[in-house]
């Protein structure tokens, strides 16, 4: 929260969306009919209704936690591990997750980093520096 104490909140205050970070002030969002702020929003403030449906629909996917991926995009997958000449059961599940810092644990979500950074690691040969 921001200390507005020395010049109070008007129309050169300036506001930033909660999803894109764009900033805009106060005035401008009144003479432009986007918002009329007459103080500083309690919670979260979006610029825009697709900012809030953002939000709005990233908040649903991290209640939900793990879910499988869809079956089409499985048989991509499975057709880049065949190029590859790796192999891909037929029972292989993928899920994905989307982690958010207040519904899962810093443990949780340090684990679940590592294993994906790892998954990486593996995927992709590491540039060297160059050698003088």
């Amino acid at each position: 929260m921001h200390e507005f104490s020395t010049y109070g909140f008007g129309s050169h205050t300036v506001m930033i969306c909660d999803k894109c970070e764009r900033e805009f002030h106060v005035g401008c969002l009144k003479a432009h009919n986007m918002d009329n702020l007459k103080a500083l929003p309690k919670g979260n403030w979006f610029c825009c209704n697709d900012c809030k449906s953002i939000n709005s629909s990233l908040r649903k996917i991290v209640v939900h936690g793990e879910e499988k991926l869809p079956d089409d995009l499985l048989r991509i997958i499975k057709r880049r591990y065949e190029r590859k000449g790796l192999v891909c059961s037929e029972n292989h599940e993928i899920e994905w997750r989307l982690l958010h810092g207040r519904s899962a644990s810093a443990a949780e979500a340090r684990s679940l980093l590592s294993q994906a950074l790892s998954l990486l690691h593996e995927q992709f040969n590491q540039i060297a520096d160059a050698q003088d």
